[in-house]
């Protein structure tokens, strides 16, 4: 009976040490590898917005979506091989918030007007 009740309350310690250990595992794991960063601006007018795009490093994958599930590949407009700014060459109606997904990393888009 009372391994029973020792085996209760040593359970519980050896579960949150587990779950702790492969935390900061995971963690240490993804800050090896620096992620990419970057802002995205979306300039309101009365035809829609224009998107300015930064980021850190050439992207693998590069989408901007919004609250209607809009999903546009920034890639094929933008290219980021020769610049790490782009200015999305057509005026985009969306409905905000919007996200930019660049290789994992999801970025909210800032409203300004001018």
């Amino acid at each position: 009976m009372s391994s029973i009740l020792l085996l209760l309350a040593i359970v519980p310690a050896l579960v949150h040490l587990v779950n702790t250990g492969l935390t900061s595992t995971s963690i240490a794991m993804e800050t090896r590898v620096a992620a990419n960063h970057g802002l995205l601006y979306l300039v309101r007018s009365n035809e829609g917005y224009r998107v300015l795009i930064y980021i850190g490093k050439p992207p693998g994958k590069l989408y901007l979506y919004d609250s209607t599930g809009v999903r546009i590949d920034l890639l094929a407009k933008c290219g980021f091989t020769e610049s790490r700014t782009c200015i999305y060459p057509e005026l985009l109606v969306l409905k905000p918030p919007v996200y930019m997904y660049i290789d994992g990393v999801i970025i909210a888009g800032v409203v300004v007007s001018p």
